[in-house]
């Protein structure tokens, strides 16, 4: 029945969703030092990866992802500028994702599209394909909240081959949970429940 699929697609969200909050638990108690990031970031004698990386912890987990996304973005703007110098491609891609994540929290969508596509060309060119893949699904998300569902089945199902191929099981079980959620808006509820089951599976 109806009903009966609706309450399987509810029950799929919440066991997700609960995962989702162990996860964040789990990072939590093993929280990161970010007097330490900083510390690398400022040490301009360090290896300029060492410094991108505590940079790209930065930008995204210590102001993007909290009630400090300006500060995130423009952490991520240093990153950028960094990466570029140095001509480190891969954090080139990493900083414009942070850019782009950051103005899709504004509702910035043409900004957001043009930082994915460009971090989309900076890991194809690095041979970076787990984050490739990533925006990838990143992509397929932004295309979900503009509207154009075709699209974002396409740019879901490549992430999801992509990480198959890699058998990256969280980016899977990630992109899996954004087909689903696209397939319940498209009120297809079988596929978004096969979606939702093995994004719990994994």
């Amino acid at each position: 029945s109806t009903f009966g699929l609706h309450t399987s697609i509810m029950r799929a969200i919440c066991i997700i969703l609960l995962g989702i909050s162990s996860a964040s638990i789990r990072s939590a108690r093993a929280q990161i030092d970010f007097d330490s990031l900083w510390g690398v970031w400022n040490d301009t004698l360090r290896d300029p990866v060492d410094r991108l990386r505590a940079m790209s912890y930065l930008s995204i987990d210590g102001y993007l992802h909290t009630t400090k996304p300006d500060s995130g973005y423009l952490l991520a703007t240093m990153q950028y500028d960094l990466a570029v110098k140095v001509g480190n491609e891969r954090y080139q891609g990493l900083a414009l994702n942070t850019q782009g994540e950051y103005f899709g929290m504004k509702g910035n969508y043409a900004a957001m599209l043009d930082r994915f596509e460009r971090s989309l060309k900076l890991f194809e060119q690095s041979g970076d394909m787990e984050a490739y893949a990533k925006i990838q699904s990143n992509m397929g998300v932004l295309l979900q909240k503009l509207g154009v569902w075709d699209k974002a089945h396409e740019f879901y199902d490549r992430s999801v081959r992509l990480a198959e191929s890699m058998h990256d099981t969280t980016s899977l079980a990630a992109v899996m949970i954004n087909i689903g959620s696209l397939s319940l808006e498209e009120k297809d509820t079988t596929r978004s429940i096969a979606a939702f089951e093995r994004a719990i599976a994994l």
